[in-house]
C-alpha cells in the first residue's frame, strides 16, 4: 500500500482556516498535560499499542501528515470548533507521546474512537475526511459501515457557490478509506464514483479501489489515464501500480511527457518504476535532458536497475541545479555501484549544504567506510542547522527525507532508510 499526498491540488481559492491551524498546534503542546489518575485495562492497554504502531508505521504516518495539512488549511472554523478534542488524540498519536492518561481520562479506547468516528457527522466535509482517513489507520473494521454513508450520494447542493469545490470531498477519502481498510464489499460502489462528473469522487475511487486490490476494475481505473484533472490521471496511475496493472505500463510512459502539473510526470516516473517496467527504460533516459524530469527520471531508472544510463546519471551530479545534483546522488546509491563512491563522495564538499546531506546520505546507502567520519560530520553538522531541529526530524525521518522518492514506491524508500540507518548506526555504534 501506497501514500496518496491528500492535498487540495486544484487551482482554485482555497480558504484558510486560523481556528484549524491553531487546532494543529494545541494538539502538539495539549500532550504535555497528562493526569495521573487513571490507567487503562489489559485489554485496552493491548489496544492501545495496537493502535499506536499503526500511527507510527511510516505509510500511516505520512498519510496522517498529509491529511492534516488539509485539515489545517482547508477546514472551515465552525467545523473545527466541534473536531478540537478528537483532533487534539488523534495528533498526540502521531507525534508519539504517551497518551494512555488522557485516554483513560477520557473513558478509554473505545471512548477515543468513537469520538474519531464522530468526526464523520461533523458539517465540514474537510473535518468529515479526516476522521475517514483517521478510522482507516486505527484500523477498526467495526467502523467500515460509517465511513460507508460518506460515499452515498447527497441530496441537493451546496448552498453556496464557493462551497461547490470541497462538498465531495469527503467522499472521495472515504473511498480511499474503505480501499485502506480492505473493505471490498463496497468496491461496486467505489466503481461507479470511477464515472462521477466530479474529479475528487474519481480519484479517491481509484485509489480506494487499488488500495482494496480489485483487479476486476484495472480496466476502468485505466480510462482515466487520459482525465481532463491531472489529480485523477495521478490517482489512477498510483492505483493502477498498487494493482500490478503492467498491462498499462505503456500508456503510463505516455504521460512523461505530460503538460501540466508535474506531479503526473513524477507519478508516471514512478509507477513504471513500481510496475518493474524496464522496457520503457529508454523512455525514462530521454528525461535526463529535460530540465524539469530529469531528477526523478534519473531515480526511477535507478529503482529499474538500469546501469546502462549509469554514465549519464553520474553526469547529473555536476548540474546547476542542486536538487538534481542531489537526485543523482541517490539515483548512483541505488544503483550502488562502487566505482562510483569517489564521485558521490566529491560532493560532501558541495558549495550547497543540502547537497552535501544527500552526498553522505548516498554513501551510507553504498556502505562506504572510507569516508566515514567526513559522513558523520555533515550529517551531525545538518541535524544542527535551525530548520532541521525546527522540523523535529528523528533519525528516521531525517534519512527518509533525504532519499526523497514518490509515495508509489514507499515501501522502497522504507527499505533504503533501514539500510542508510543501519550504516549509520555502525559507524556511530551508539545510533546517533
Amino acid at each position: 500500500m501506497r501514500i496518496n499526498l491528500i492535498i487540495v491540488s486544484r487551482r482554485k481559492k482555497m480558504h484558510i482556516s486560523k481556528i484549524g491551524l491553531v487546532v494543529l498546534a494545541f494538539g502538539i503542546a495539549g500532550c504535555s498535560d497528562q493526569p495521573q489518575a487513571k490507567q487503562l485495562s489489559p485489554g485496552e492497554r493491548k489496544e492501545y499499542e495496537r493502535i499506536q504502531a499503526r500511527f507510527l508505521e511510516p505509510w500511516n504516518h505520512d498519510l496522517m501528515i498529509s491529511v492534516s495539512w488539509t485539515l489545517g488549511h482547508c477546514a472551515g472554523e465552525k467545523g473545527m470548533k466541534g473536531a478540537e478534542k478528537s483532533v487534539d488524540l488523534v495528533w498526540a498519536f502521531i507525534i508519539d507521546t504517551n497518551q494512555i492518561p488522557k485516554l483513560a481520562e477520557a473513558g478509554g479506547v473505545k471512548a477515543f474512537k468513537d469520538d474519531v468516528a464522530s468526526l464523520l457527522k461533523n458539517e465540514d466535509p474537510v473535518v468529515r475526511s479526516f476522521g475517514a482517513v483517521s478510522l482507516a489507520v486505527i484500523g477498526d473494521a467495526a467502523y467500515k459501515s460509517d465511513i460507508a454513508r460518506l460515499i452515498e450520494d447527497k441530496r441537493g447542493s451546496p448552498p453556496k457557490e464557493e462551497d461547490r469545490f470541497l462538498y465531495n470531498f469527503d467522499r472521495s477519502r472515504a473511498a480511499m478509506a474503505l480501499g485502506i481498510m480492505g473493505a471490498k464489499e463496497y468496491a461496486p460502489r467505489l466503481s461507479a464514483l470511477l464515472r462521477s462528473s466530479d474529479p475528487d469522487d474519481r480519484a479517491g475511487a481509484a485509489l480506494g479501489l487499488g488500495y482494496m486490490g480489485a483487479k476486476e476494475y484495472v480496466r476502468d481505473i485505466a480510462k482515466l489515464l487520459s482525465d481532463d484533472e491531472d489529480h485523477v490521471q495521478t490517482a489512477a496511475m498510483q492505483a493502477l501500480a498498487e494493482l500490478d496493472a503492467k498491462e498499462y505500463t505503456k500508456d503510463i510512459a505516455g504521460l512523461l511527457t505530460h503538460i501540466g502539473d508535474p506531479m503526473v510526470n513524477d507519478t508516471a516516473c514512478y509507477a513504471i518504476a513500481r510496475l518493474k517496467a524496464k522496457e520503457q527504460a529508454k523512455e525514462l533516459a530521454a528525461l535526463l535532458n529535460d530540465r524539469f524530469r530529469k531528477g526523478n527520471a534519473a531515480k526511477a531508472l535507478a529503482l529499474l536497475d538500469a546501469k546502462e544510463y549509469i554514465k549519464d546519471i553520474a553526469q547529473l551530479t555536476e548540474d546547476s541545479e542542486p536538487l538534481v545534483r542531489c537526485d543523482a546522488l541517490i539515483a548512483l546509491a541505488i544503483l550502488d555501484e562502487k566505482e562510483y563512491v569517489n564521485k558521490v563522495a566529491e560532493h560532501l564538499q558541495d558549495k550547497e549544504t543540502f547537497v552535501r546531506a544527500y552526498a553522505a546520505v548516498a554513501l551510507l546507502l553504498m556502505g562506504d567506510q572510507t569516508n566515514s567520519k567526513q559522513i558523520v560530520d555533515v550529517v551531525q553538522s545538518e541535524w544542527k542547522h535551525p530548520e532541521i531541529v525546527s522540523d523535529g526530524l528523528d533519525t528516521t525521518a531525517y534519512f527518509r527525507v533525504r532519499i526523497r522518492l514518490h509515495p508509489v514506491v514507499a515501501e522502497r524508500q522504507n527499505q533504503l532508510t533501514i539500510q542508510a540507518i543501519k550504516t549509520w548506526e555502525r559507524l556511530n555504534q551508539v545510533g546517533e
